[in-house]
């Protein structure tokens, strides 16, 4: 086999597994934030306030369980999104009055992240021989880059995934998980707890590199 081919192939087990990895760290932590967020939901509709360190499913009473299970598992991401608003208002209309800007953060990034996943989870990888040969050719030290073929409007568009936009997105689920936690925890009335989710969910991205490194990054 030619010396150029060896390369070519090897190069497709890189980004195949590069791939891989983007795709299966931003849909498992996107799918945690999702059952999060049902979970909340589920809990404002019937609220347990005792002592349980947040762990918010040990909060969850059989009635919850049940509408988490049968009706909030039928709805789709975006229409659980579109439910946070009420949802506190009805808990408590003071908590969502003085938290507007925290709560369209949640819904902003939650939406964004979820495009992403969406992105990633229905466009497949860029493996053709003019972008193997490009990547072996110029790309040798881009290991965690790879790039998609996204099909809309009757068309095809290559788009690279940096390696810096899938951390990046990911790092946005982490601080949005703690975001809706600080929110769940004000809707408790449990203000230290709150103020120790905010401080994590305001993590920067220099400090979230070894939250990286245990996924895989």
């Amino acid at each position: 086999m030619e010396k150029s081919k060896i390369e070519e192939n090897k190069k497709l087990v890189d980004l195949a597994f590069t791939c891989m990895i983007a795709r299966g760290v931003t849909i498992d932590t996107l799918t945690q934030a999702e059952d999060l967020l049902t979970s909340i939901i589920a809990w404002c509709f019937y609220p347990v306030y005792e002592e349980l360190d947040g762990e918010i499913d040990k909060l969850l009473t059989d009635q919850a369980i049940a509408l988490k299970s049968l009706i909030l598992r039928e709805l789709s991401f975006q229409k659980k999104i579109k439910l946070i608003d009420d949802c506190i208002e009805i808990v408590n209309i003071e908590i969502y009055h003085d938290n507007r800007h925290l709560i369209k953060e949640i819904k902003q990034n939650l939406e964004a992240s979820m495009k992403f996943r969406n992105l990633l989870a229905h466009s497949p990888m860029d493996s053709s021989k003019e972008y193997l040969r490009y990547t072996v050719g110029v790309l040798n030290n881009m290991r965690e880059d790879f790039q998609i073929l996204e099909y809309k409007k009757g068309k095809v568009h290559k788009r690279l995934i940096k390696e810096e936009e899938t951390k990046a997105e990911v790092h946005r689920v982490f601080n949005t998980c703690h975001k809706l936690l600080q929110l769940w925890a004000l809707l408790r009335n449990k203000p230290e707890e709150a103020k120790q989710h905010e401080i994590i969910g305001s993590m920067k991205s220099s400090e979230f590199g070894a939250v990286l490194k245990k996924m895989g990054f």
